[in-house]
């Protein structure tokens, strides 16, 4: 499975390690976090042993994890982050436009789209406004009509 350990504490150190480096964290960062204490966690690891539900709650919310991940990665799931609230917001706005079919115009399909889109962008940190008149801001119907 990708080098992914299948269960365990195994499991649940590589997705603690993956995570803290998408953070750019140290096990003191996680702690200072609200998380458990570095001493804590080795001890865990090198035991094998289960975390109390209070522990792992702490460290699941020091994570950014939704509250269960950890009994979950220790069974071979995956720690499955909640998209943030403005992106499920604009999800949700373009779901339902969608579902209405031919009642909702080209135009507001396009602007929900154009919204989930910047959305995503600032979520991977990358969302810059086009510039006035640049090719991005072309609609829909100019582009099909050139």
């Amino acid at each position: 499975m990708d080098g992914i350990p299948e269960i365990g504490w195994a499991r649940l150190s590589y997705y603690i390690d993956v995570r803290l480096a998408q953070l750019r964290w140290s096990l003191e960062d996680l702690a200072a976090a609200g998380g458990p204490a570095p001493a804590t966690l080795y001890k865990a690891r090198r035991q094998d042993r289960a975390l109390r539900a209070r522990t792992a709650t702490r460290l699941e919310v020091a994570l950014g994890w939704p509250v269960g991940s950890v009994p979950r990665i220790l069974v071979g799931g995956t720690p499955d982050a909640p998209l943030p609230a403005h992106l499920e917001a604009c999800v949700s706005d373009l779901t339902a436009d969608l579902a209405a079919g031919n009642t909702v115009s080209a135009a507001r399909r396009e602007s929900l789209i154009r919204e989930m889109l910047l959305a995503v962008a600032s979520v991977l940190g990358t969302a810059q406004p086009p510039a006035a008149g640049a090719e991005s801001d072309r609609t829909v119907a100019d582009v099909h009509a050139s």
